[in-house]
């Protein structure tokens, strides 16, 4: 559903209103069709259609992975609409028919190819999308599925493939249905995605009445305003005493003394404005900070750490507690005692994307209308509001609107403190942990929301964090029998705890070209190598770890072919809508890095502002 309106074109073929979700003209998160199913006689003696809403809905939205995978996780009594299909007494159709099956999309170009009486070569599996063929396995298992349901040509493959893909997506969903159904007392049918279901699940766990921002004012500024008195008293206080709930605009100094020693983690990260693409980015730097909006937490523990408050322009004063801790907790003890990997992945997006909701960007969202109707879609096109069209054929239309009224019920201020309160918990472990332990032989290599990539010089790190396992780590992905005889099986799934990304293994090389971009190689020669917005199959065949150090020391792109496949393509004198698939070269790697630039070595950083070098704008 997320890919092309294409998907749509046939709703406008039939009478009936449309109604959508969607992010734009071509993406669509859901949509609904009024459709007759009947009539009666009313009291005037007018036949009426009665009509009910067919409402499609995207079930990767709530379970972001394979079919395959999903179906995995599943045991066959729990295939109960598959089993109404395949009722045989032995159960051999449903033990086979109970995965993702295979299908040559290519090969499969014309109808006469439907009579062909023998299962094609393993070659004509080969898919051009994801450039590579079916594994040996998946041929045998192709090959059973012909013998054993008694294929006469590939037509009847075709339809069991289909058959198969439809009840077992259905078998999931209804499993998920119950999952939640238990969990949460929610039934997710009724919701668009997993955001907006973890949301009411969130406020329902923790019944909390959230205070919105009513006054515009308020919404705009970001604040009420604290007395002068509080402002006052707050930083003539001392650390111990600086505990008042509170979010200040402040001035911080970041005095030249602790560029060297903060130069890997700078503190108060904020928006800057790149000249070379025009974009904010949030960049870490040593500057100064100008009204920077920060919270009591982290103001806190910036002073700690040496930055020094020069001015306290307003604040807002809060009541706060820890409402969210029950939800969160429930579905940390619903992952830590999952069965399989797919409620274990359900349940952290359960709790990730809660944040997610908080700071929702309620203006980001669009008015977009599906219309069959020329009547309809002239007046709206005669509207104010409106702002373009985009035409499918003669029966469907969308018409974008401008929104002429945005309803802001989205707690902001509680995403601010998240984000925030999540920083403290990063900067404490490398500040008053990492380097307390071993100063300047920790090197930061490169770190995301959540995590940390160090180099550190040591005769033996396992032995240096043993003491401390219990406190900080969760060592539950460890081997029982490590090596290095820590304490394994230690908190697993707790919330704030440090977790090891190579389960105990030793990483020998790593590679950061920027950010979601970077290859680490494990000792015993596995590699992991990251490169966002780039489909699975080109990282795992056309990429080695290899070349992300070529890239890093020659300062050369890397380029690799990968097809896509399109949604929509334009005609000469109208819009005329299919799939198509199209061969590009995309740039894959590449060491420029606009938030943080390389030093001429390719191998070091310096952040913005650092006092050896002379202050300029970013290039």
């Amino acid at each position: 559903m997320q890919r092309s309106a294409v998907e749509y074109v046939n709703l406008g073929k039939t009478e009936g209103d449309i109604k959508c979700i969607s992010d734009n003209e071509e993406k669509y998160i859901s949509f609904s069709k009024s459709v007759a199913v009947g009539s009666y006689t009313n009291k005037e003696e007018e036949e009426v259609a009665t009509k009910t809403e067919l409402r499609f809905i995207d079930s990767l939205k709530f379970m972001a992975s394979s079919l395959d995978k999903l179906v995995s996780n599943l045991s066959h009594n729990k295939l109960k609409k598959t089993g109404e299909v395949f009722r045989d007494e032995s159960r051999r159709e449903i033990e086979l028919i109970s995965r993702k099956g295979v299908y040559p999309y290519d090969y499969m170009s014309n109808i006469e190819k439907f009579g062909e009486t023998k299962l094609p070569p393993t070659r004509e599996f080969y898919s051009k999308l994801d450039d590579c063929n079916i594994s040996h396995e998946d041929y045998e298992h192709a090959k059973k599925i012909w013998n054993e349901f008694k294929m006469k040509n590939m037509g009847d493959y075709h339809d069991l493939y289909l058959k198969s893909d439809i009840l077992l997506p259905a078998d999931v969903f209804e499993e998920f249905r119950n999952v939640c159904l238990v969990n949460y007392n929610l039934d997710p049918a009724w919701y668009y995605t997993a955001p907006g279901l973890t949301w009411d699940a969130a406020l329902k766990v923790t019944n909390a009445e959230l205070e919105l921002l009513s006054d515009p004012d308020m919404l705009l500024i970001g604040f009420k305003w604290m007395s002068r008195e509080e402002i006052g008293d707050w930083r003539a206080s001392d650390s111990e005493h600086r505990n008042i709930p509170c979010i200040l605009e402040v001035d911080l100094e970041y005095s030249k003394e602790l560029h060297d020693l903060h130069n890997d983690y700078p503190l108060a990260p904020e928006r800057i404005m790149i000249n070379s693409n025009k974009v904010e980015k949030l960049v870490p730097n040593l500057n100064d900070k100008k009204k920077y909006i920060i919270h009591h937490q982290n103001l806190k523990q910036c002073l700690e750490l040496g930055l020094r408050l020069k001015k306290i322009y307003r604040g807002i004063k809060f009541e706060e507690e820890p409402w969210l801790k029950s939800y969160i907790e429930l579905n940390t003890n619903l992952r830590t005692n999952a069965k399989n990997e797919f409620e274990k992945d359900f349940f952290k997006l359960m709790n990730n994307s809660v944040f997610g909701k908080t700071m929702e960007n309620i203006r980001k969202r669009v008015d977009v209308r599906l219309l069959n109707n020329r009547k309809k879609a002239q007046k709206l096109s005669a509207k104010p509001n409106f702002k373009h069209c985009t035409i499918f054929d003669e029966n469907l239309i969308a018409i974008h609107m401008g929104r002429t009224s945005i309803k802001f019920d989205k707690p902001v201020f509680c995403g601010m403190a998240i984000l925030d309160l999540s920083k403290t918990l990063m900067y404490d472990f490398h500040y008053n942990y990492i380097k307390k332990k071993y100063g300047d032989k920790a090197k930061l290599l490169f770190t995301d929301t959540d995590s940390l990539m160090y180099e550190i010089e040591t005769e033996d790190f396992y032995k240096d964090i043993a003491a401390d396992v219990e406190e900080k780590f969760d060592t539950s992905n460890f081997p029982k029998d490590h090596i290095s005889k820590i304490p394994t099986g230690c908190n697993k799934k707790v919330v704030g705890m440090m977790k090891d990304e190579a389960g105990g293994k030793i990483i020998e090389e790593f590679v950061g070209l920027r950010a979601k971009l970077y290859s680490y190689k494990i000792l015993e020669g596995k590699e992991e190598k990251k490169c966002k917005g780039i489909k699975k199959t080109v990282i795992k065949k056309n990429i080695t770890h290899e070349d992300y150090k070529k890239c890093l020391f020659s300062g050369n792109i890397q380029m690799r072919k990968m097809n896509r496949e399109l949604g929509m393509i334009a005609g000469s004198l109208s819009l005329k809508y299919g799939k198509y698939m199209a061969i590009a070269s995309a740039a894959l790697l590449t060491a420029k890095n606009v938030e943080v630039p390389l030093k001429p070595n390719a191998v070091n950083v310096e952040v913005e502002s650092h006092c050896e070098e002379p202050e300029k704008e970013l290039e």
